[in-house]
């Protein structure tokens, strides 16, 4: 578990599980798979897109064409045709990027192991990379299990139709057995979805919580920097030794502040599809308990998703304000690397690399998304607070 070489290990498995589950391969390296299972693999992928595109149209359409939806229809319908369209936007970012994803992955995982090591970050890298990927995928099997409970709980109790996911066709009220079958591939197209759209989710919160790691990574090269000066040397050596790392340390703040930028890039429209997805549809689902009966499987379904929404959402602010927080430590750890060792004119050559770099430092590094929104904790609470406020101002 503390080999320096496990996070990339981790990385590579979770973009090999993006990419059978429908996102381009993402990683730097070769797949290593025989060329004709990864020809099957892309043209299965390239069918099952266009399906699910067609199957999102139909979506959409049923908020049209579905005339006979009750109250919970109709938000489910709403739901559905709002959010997953976005989600599945995520793909074709990760398509449009892909280039710029595996420089971003070769750049987290390569630039700074190849001076600094610490295996204790490391370790925590990959606890949290393994904790967060795990945790949403259980969250996702969750609510997908309880959508077909759901449905499956409706049809034994009520003697409705099994509809779970619903499009231009089949009608709500079409018992037919074409019905049914088109409800039952329905139901799997959406499972499909969700799954491609878990392996999305799974490389975003691995870039996400790898570059605020670089950030922590950076703070211990600096910290390091101090032992440099117990070494059994002459000081001119030591001081030409400090002078060199502290440099290096300086060109990696850089090279960060600029894979940070690079997240942003790659990565802004899962960020802010998120919050738009967040809001509209835990106000779809408050509304939909305050208009339902509140019977057991559809109380659990809703919290089953307003719990993924919450945890995907978290998942990307927690993160992304981890980022800021970290990076502001970054100063410290500078002033803190051993720099009032130096004499003389070394002492003078230091210190004023050192102003430059700390002035540069102490700069807040946010990301913004959707053009003017701060990603942080603080962004996180006022967006659950936002819905609730806009369901207050419909009832």
């Amino acid at each position: 578990m503390n080999d320096p070489i496990k996070s990339k290990y981790i990385l590579r498995k979770i973009t090999t599980f993006a990419y059978i589950s429908g996102i381009p391969y993402l990683w730097y390296e070769e797949l290593g798979w025989p060329k004709q299972l990864t020809n099957f693999h892309d043209k299965i992928t390239n069918i099952l897109t266009v399906l699910l595109c067609i199957f999102m149209s139909l979506e959409i359409l049923a908020l049209f064409t579905q005339k006979n939806m009750n109250n919970q229809q109709s938000s489910d319908a709403l739901k559905y045709a709002i959010s997953q369209p976005i989600f599945f936007m995520n793909f074709f970012s990760f398509v449009y990027y892909k280039e710029e994803v595996r420089i971003l992955f070769y750049n987290l995982t390569n630039s700074m192991s190849t001076y600094h090591r610490d295996e204790e970050v490391e370790r925590k890298l990959v606890k949290k990379i393994k904790f967060y990927v795990s945790a949403f995928i259980s969250v996702a099997i969750a609510a997908s299990m309880s959508a077909g409970l759901d449905g499956l709980w409706r049809v034994l109790e009520k003697d409705d139709t099994f509809t779970t996911v619903i499009t231009a066709w089949p009608d709500v009220d079409d018992r037919s057995l074409a019905a049914g079958i088109g409800r039952i591939i329905a139901f799997i197209m959406w499972c499909i979805h969700t799954v491609r759209f878990v392996g999305g989710v799974t490389i975003v919160v691995a870039l996400t919580v790898c570059v605020c790691h670089q950030y922590k990574y950076l703070q211990s090269y600096f910290y390091s920097l101090d032992k440099i000066f117990e070494i059994n040397c002459s000081q001119s050596v030591k001081e030409e030794e400090y002078e060199k790392g502290l440099l290096i340390g300086v060109k990696l703040h850089n090279n960060i502040i600029r894979y940070t930028q690079d997240l942003c890039n790659v990565c802004n429209i899962a960020y802010g599809g998120q919050i738009v997805v967040n809001v509209t549809v835990l106000v779809i689902l408050m509304v939909q308990m305050q208009n339902g009966n509140r019977q057991f499987m559809l109380v659990l379904t809703c919290a089953i998703m307003v719990s993924a929404l919450l945890v995907l959402n978290g998942f990307y602010m927690w993160n992304l304000g981890d980022i800021t927080v970290e990076a502001s430590e970054v100063c410290t750890a500078m002033y803190m690397s051993g720099w009032e060792n130096c004499t003389r004119r070394s002492s003078v050559r230091v210190r004023k690399i050192l102003m430059v770099a700390m002035t540069q430092a102490q700069k807040e590094v946010t990301i913004k998304t959707l053009m003017i929104l701060q990603v942080s904790y603080a962004s996180y609470v006022s967006i659950v607070k936002f819905s609730y406020s806009v369901f207050s101002l419909i009832y």
